[in-house]
């Protein structure tokens, strides 16, 4: 009996689990592709990294890549304009800061 237990033990061992699943159909994928992938968690978007490194191992580049294009879209979309504090808030630091030196070097009197 315990001969059998373990050649059957054994048996699942060695036994050939490879199921050929396709990455590219994960729901992940279409969760990043649908709202992007700022949308997701830390712990997804390195499940996200390993199931797209499978994905493109296995034909799916142009899915992936529409992915990374979608989401550059969206952030150019979003960044197009100046409409936080912050941007503003800089623009007029940087201005600021030229115009000084601008009329720094013009209003000094050279040295004779």
């Amino acid at each position: 009996m315990r001969v059998f237990l373990v050649l059957l033990f054994i048996s699942n061992l060695f036994a050939n689990n490879n199921k050929t699943i396709n990455p590219c159909i994960d729901p992940i994928l279409s969760l990043a592709n649908k709202n992007g992938l700022k949308s997701l968690s830390f712990k997804e978007i390195l499940y996200y990294r390993k199931i797209s490194k499978m994905c493109k191992k296995q034909g799916g580049k142009e899915k992936i890549r529409q992915i990374a294009l979608r989401e550059y879209n969206r952030d150019f979309e979003s960044s197009r304009y100046m409409s936080s504090w912050t941007s503003t808030h800089s623009m007029f630091v940087s201005m600021l800061v030229f115009y000084y030196v601008m009329g720094l070097m013009f209003s000094s009197k050279p040295d004779k």
